[in-house]
């Protein structure tokens, strides 16, 4: 392969600075990969942020039910995490088939597919949000209730605006009373504004307690009132 055809892989994977590889090297004692895993590319959750969430599910006294928006090779790291822990189960939603069927093959690779199931749920016009796309809601039928970590990493922003917001709405009846959400991408204007709609409508159910923005994602916890 030549160098000009490298470049335009190149521009997919992320500087790693001193911090991240640390940081990398504790999610892999963390978790213990059974196979080397993929890096992560521009559009993947941070070294930070994969830890920070492994770290919840590795540590938490009962076993995790964590629902992820957009699957990937954070997927694996959750599924390996609940296997560390010995308990939980990662469902994770993606509307494109041929990404939740190579992270099904990434599941199997690792060992880990029994802590984890891939729902594919394509994307349709949602009266939820204006009429932008979001994912056909029968596939949360398959998601159980008592969610007490939930990521949102997708669909892709450049669908529209407000794409990620009824991530909450559509599953805020499945949360139990003591719930962890994460939203990647909070360095962003339009994820700023969801999380702020989000906190606004939650208010009124659950006392929020909002951490410290993590790299490019933000926490809140939520307690039922």
């Amino acid at each position: 392969m030549t160098i000009p055809s490298v470049l335009p892989l190149l521009k997919h994977l992320p500087i790693r600075t001193p911090t991240e590889r640390r940081v990398e090297r504790l999610l892999h004692d963390l978790v213990r990969p059974t196979r080397p895993m993929p890096r992560p590319t521009l559009w993947s959750a941070s070294w930070e942020t994969l830890h920070s969430l492994c770290t919840r599910i590795r540590t938490a006294p009962d076993p995790i039910t964590m629902c992820e928006f957009g699957s990937g090779t954070s997927t694996a790291w959750f599924a390996l995490a609940a296997r560390a822990a010995g308990g939980g189960h990662v469902h994770s939603v993606d509307h494109e088939l041929r990404y939740a069927d190579r992270t099904r093959e990434l599941l199997t690779a690792q060992g880990v597919a029994e802590w984890a199931t891939v729902h594919h749920g394509p994307l349709a016009p949602s009266a939820r949000n204006q009429d932008q796309p979001w994912y056909d809601e029968r596939v949360f039928e398959l998601v159980p209730a008592g969610i007490n970590l939930v990521f949102v990493d997708g669909p892709v922003a450049s669908l529209g605006s407000d794409i990620r917001y009824p991530a909450l709405p559509t599953i805020a009846d499945k949360l139990a009373d003591h719930c962890t959400v994460v939203l990647d991408d909070t360095h962003r204007a339009k994820e700023q504004a969801i999380w702020e709609r989000w906190i606004s409508e939650l208010s009124d159910e659950f006392l929020i307690t909002v951490e410290p923005a993590l790299s490019r994602s933000t926490a809140m916890l939520l307690q039922r009132r």
